[in-house]
């Protein structure tokens, strides 16, 4: 997809710059991965996203923004099926990511149902019901 100037080249630096930190043996914070995250998001680079979610969970445990960067990483790219894989191994990852997953679960499935809902409505509409007039 095209994406705003800079964004693709600026995901890639951060994502470089999250490999020299671990090549090097520096641990970044828990704040640094989500914010390569993020910008590998913005970016639409969501497998990338999901890769690095995955390191900071080998190095922190993740916090709330962690996982709403990288469920909405899914999300904006429409794949449920990974962020519903992510939720699934967040909750067998101990009682922090258990929590955490619980919390995210009924917005993540509240939000695909209404996905789901919204091509039936909008097919109505084109097809005009007939109704209101």
């Amino acid at each position: 997809p095209a994406r705003r100037g800079g964004v693709r080249p600026a995901a890639r630096a951060a994502l470089r710059l999250l490999r020299r930190m671990r090549a090097a043996h520096v641990r970044p914070s828990l704040i640094g991965y989500t914010t390569v995250m993020n910008a590998l998001s913005a970016a639409g680079y969501v497998r990338p996203a999901l890769l690095v979610f995955r390191a900071l969970c080998a190095d922190h445990d993740p916090d709330e923004r962690a996982v709403h960067t990288a469920l909405r990483a899914c999300d904006g790219a429409g794949r449920r099926a990974d962020g519903l894989a992510l939720l699934a191994e967040l909750a067998e990852s101990g009682a922090a990511g258990e929590k955490l997953a619980r919390r995210f679960r009924p917005l993540w499935d509240a939000k695909a149902a209404a996905a789901h809902k919204a091509p039936a409505a909008a097919a109505a509409v084109a097809g005009g019901s007939g109704r209101g007039r």
